[in-house]
């Protein structure tokens, strides 16, 4: 098996297996937490807590179901979306949650590790609440994410084609770096929630302010869906460390450990082209090689150029799309940029070309960085 698609499916099943085990180890604590007769919350869980409805019992259920079920929803759709394969432009799992989890987690251990830890805080909390605790992480989460990225969809969507509904859910896959800048305004707006109503200092806002831009970011990149399983492998996950502590205690961490540095490893290969993207169209016998299909339409080789505008491109890629064979009649240069439109801009005398002129030979296509290909 090729290694980063090796890497790939490690980091699939290991996504998969987190939030399973999530899933039973809060249904499992829930339903120990019914039998032992009269269930309470010490006073410090219920302080801990970041809200409590009509008694423990109602707000430990409402977590637990919210929890299961968006575990339930984005995991589908996980399940649905990653593909260890290759796909056409050579890239391999579509969402790479690893890579997000790696980021949370090496923020979060910087944030525990400047936390001065209380003695004996599992025995004063205990299991259930830790566990409340956990699922209501991943609960006001979540809805701070929903809320703040549907908000933001004008500014964050503006530059895809995508339906708005489609862009929320899934993505706007935005190759421009600079649009992810906007991931700043509601990764403020959360943090001050937490700093106004959950007494954050200002030095835990920071951590806070860079937990949520990740959260923001990789919802704009990949989608509301995907944003939220993330977060209940991040969060929601800790639940599993509560049950079966001789094993758990074990290999809980190891787990987490190994998703990590699953995510680096993916980052490494996240993108690449694939070796089929990468060989070069056979040359025909005149050594010119095959880089014109008259029957393709103008107006479709000017819709394909503007899709695929911010991509990179190899001009050897374009054969079915290139349309001039030849060099320039008022120049002789036998370089072009693509504008977005579709049409060939000369290099040397920038006269611009259509697709319409007829007996030229070959030419090459050159980039212009004032042109997005």
């Amino acid at each position: 098996m090729d290694a980063r698609r090796a890497i790939n499916t490690l980091e699939i099943l290991i996504a998969m297996a987190i939030a399973i085990l999530t899933v039973l180890a809060s249904i499992f604590l829930y339903i120990d937490f019914l039998s032992k007769g009269e269930p309470h919350f010490t006073q410090i869980a219920i302080d801990s807590l970041f809200f409590i409805i009509y008694s423990a019992r109602v707000t430990f259920l409402i977590s637990t179901v919210f929890l299961v079920l968006i575990a339930a929803i984005s995991l589908a759709y996980y399940a649905r979306s990653s593909d260890p394969e290759p796909s056409g432009k050579g890239t391999y799992s579509r969402i790479p949650i690893a890579q997000g989890f790696l980021f949370l987690f090496l923020i979060l251990s910087l944030l525990s590790s400047t936390t001065p830890s209380i003695p004996g805080f599992n025995k004063l909390v205990g299991i259930y609440g830790l566990a409340a605790y956990y699922e209501e992480t991943v609960m006001v989460f979540s809805i701070m994410v929903s809320v703040l990225l549907t908000a933001m969809l004008p500014l964050f969507h503006k530059n895809t084609d995508k339906p708005p509904l489609s862009a929320l859910l899934a993505g706007a896959e935005d190759k421009n770096v600079y649009n992810y800048f906007y991931a700043f305004i509601p990764a403020a707006l959360a943090t001050g929630f937490f700093y106004l109503f959950y007494g954050l200092s200002g030095y835990d806002s920071m951590f806070f302010v860079l937990i949520f831009l990740i959260l923001f970011i990789f919802g704009k990149r990949y989608g509301l869906i995907p944003s939220l399983l993330l977060i209940t492998i991040t969060f929601g996950s800790s639940s599993i460390g509560l049950i079966l502590k001789p094993v758990t205690g074990i290999v809980y961490p190891a787990l987490v450990l190994i998703f990590a540095f699953t995510g680096f490893i993916s980052s490494l290969f996240f993108n690449t082209r694939s070796t089929s993207d990468e060989s070069s169209p056979k040359e025909d016998g005149s050594g010119q090689g095959n880089f014109g299909n008259p029957a393709t339409s103008h107006e479709t080789r000017r819709k394909n150029f503007k899709d695929d505008r911010n991509k990179l491109v190899d001009s050897r890629t374009l054969k079915d799309q290139l349309f001039i064979r030849g060099v320039c009649p008022h120049c002789d240069s036998v370089e072009f940029y693509i504008k977005g439109n579709g049409d060939l801009e000369c290099k040397k005398c920038k006269s611009i070309w259509n697709g319409n002129e007829t007996e030229y030979q070959s030419f090459k296509v050159g980039r212009n960085k004032n042109y997005r290909v």
